[in-house]
């Protein structure tokens, strides 16, 4: 079964009822196209937040090398962002380290924008 046939197939309340029935270890009420629909459903959100790892990973170096560009350029020490403190939203990446904030890097316009207004 494809995966675009699943989507179709399961409404979110009907998600819901199988996940809640295999929870309660209610195998028995499962009917093997029930499971096959669960495990292409959960395929397929494996996939996406795979592809959107992938792309927060793209973006974070993106605004590394972007950081790193321009303490090169304007002769300024070079904080090495945490990758835990970092985090990548729909509009910025926000780089931080132990010390907080580093800078926001907007994703649309290629640029830095840091804790004191200044964009590069």
């Amino acid at each position: 079964m494809k995966t675009e046939n699943v989507k179709k197939l399961l409404t979110k309340e009907e998600v819901k009822a199988i996940q809640k029935r295999m929870r309660l270890k209610d195998y028995e009420h499962l009917t093997s196209d029930d499971f096959d629909a669960v495990m292409e459903y959960y395929s397929a959100e494996l996939t996406r937040l795979k592809d959107k790892g992938e792309n927060d990973h793209k973006l974070r170096n993106s605004a590394k090398k972007r950081l790193a560009d321009y303490c090169k350029n304007n002769i300024v020490v070079y904080q090495e962002p945490d990758i835990n403190l970092s985090k990548v939203g729909s509009k910025y990446v926000r780089l931080a380290n132990i010390n907080g904030e580093i800078a926001k890097y907007l994703i649309k316009d290629d640029k830095l924008l840091f804790p004191d207004g200044t964009t590069w």
